[in-house]
């Protein structure tokens, strides 16, 4: 249990708080800061696909390469999450 944090480049998105981890889910208490509003529509679009991920598996895809490709998720030992 502890802080897990959303970072782009040096600044932080936001944190997961509280959060447990089963993977490959983590589930907290998500509390973003001003910079998360750049990406809002990058988790809303991977979130509608997540739904039709079957129907839309390389749509969905390439939604979630795009995330991981500006965001990096921290741990709360400072380590980086593989996502």
């Amino acid at each position: 249990m502890g802080s897990w944090t959303l970072w782009a480049a040096d600044e932080v998105v936001g944190e997961v708080v509280g959060a447990e981890l089963d993977q490959p889910w983590l589930f907290g208490s998500w509390q973003p800061t001003k910079a998360f509003e750049a990406y809002r529509s990058l988790f809303e679009k991977e979130l509608s696909l997540l739904e039709f991920a079957e129907e839309r598996w390389d749509e969905y895809g390439r939604c979630y390469e795009q995330i991981r490709e500006v965001l990096q998720l921290m741990a709360p030992d400072g380590g980086v999450r593989d996502q």
